[in-house]
């Protein structure tokens, strides 16, 4: 703690946040250090932009930083949702620097349970990002960049998944990449076709990105067909996440649908 107090002082932020395996004392020794820093500093400078000078001010002989930093604005209205910051939030150790005699204050937050309306905003961002994947495994499909388009066909499923998982439980994804799994969540029982197209896209995660022996290269092994098959399951898998939406709100604030009535679990 007193190391990070150190740190804030050089970087001028006086508020922040340690959480994960290190606030929670469970941590190993080569377990990454996670921070939040927030600070009004920030205020002009884009989010990726903030990063790289606070990595560079940490000392390289101690456990890997892993930082995130915001203005007051933008983590009160981040930690209100169901991301990393609610978590933070409620369950890490909250670090303030002070002109006190010890020159710092560390305060234990108390757990508290995720949830709630705030998170429908949320939903919505995970639903644009799954299309983002959708496009982009059409367009590296035309592109004959085939072991591209399977594994983008994949990620769509499982930010589709994610986010409905955001919606009909009002709590964060597990942070798990199992299709299988993640339908778990949204089904108790899946019908038997999306389950054979979860465990056909499953392996995909591994399998299109990485030598393996089984595929020693995989920009090379996967043909057309292969492609032509990961993303019409794609397709029938979306369908079937959206259908399990309730509406959720649009931007301004009125009701859009995005797929039928909310159902009752199976």
């Amino acid at each position: 703690m007193e190391v990070i107090a150190r740190f804030m002082r050089e970087v001028g932020v006086t508020e922040a946040i340690l959480y994960g395996s290190r606030a929670r004392g469970d941590h190993l020794k080569t377990s990454d250090v996670d921070l939040m820093v927030i600070s009004p500093h920030f205020h002009g400078t884009r989010f990726v932009d903030r990063l790289p000078p606070l990595h560079r001010a940490w000392d390289p002989d101690l456990p890997p930083l892993e930082v995130l930093a915001y203005t007051p604005e933008e983590f009160e209205r981040a930690r209100q949702g169901l991301g990393i910051e609610r978590v933070a939030d409620r369950t890490g150790v909250r670090i303030t620097l002070s002109d006190g005699p010890d020159g710092a204050a560390f305060t234990q937050l108390p757990a508290s349970a995720s949830g709630g309306e705030a998170m429908l905003h949320r939903t919505r961002d995970w639903l644009t990002e799954a299309e983002t994947q959708e496009r982009c495994a059409q367009v590296t499909a035309e592109a004959q960049l085939y072991s591209q388009a399977i594994y983008h066909a994949r990620q769509a499923v499982e930010l589709a998944l994610k986010a409905a998982i955001l919606q009909l439980r009002r709590t964060q994804p597990p942070g798990t990449h199992s299709l299988v799994e993640l339908a778990a969540e949204v089904c108790d029982e899946p019908p038997e076709e999306v389950r054979a197209g979860l465990r056909q896209l499953d392996p995909y995660y591994i399998l299109t990105r990485y030598p393996t022996e089984v595929v020693p290269s995989p920009s090379k092994y996967y043909e057309e067909q292969d492609a032509s098959v990961a993303l019409a399951t794609m397709r029938a898998l979306l369908d079937w996440v959206r259908e399990r939406l309730p509406e959720t709100p649009a931007p301004d604030g009125s009701e859009e649908p995005s797929g039928a009535n909310e159902p009752e679990r199976e």
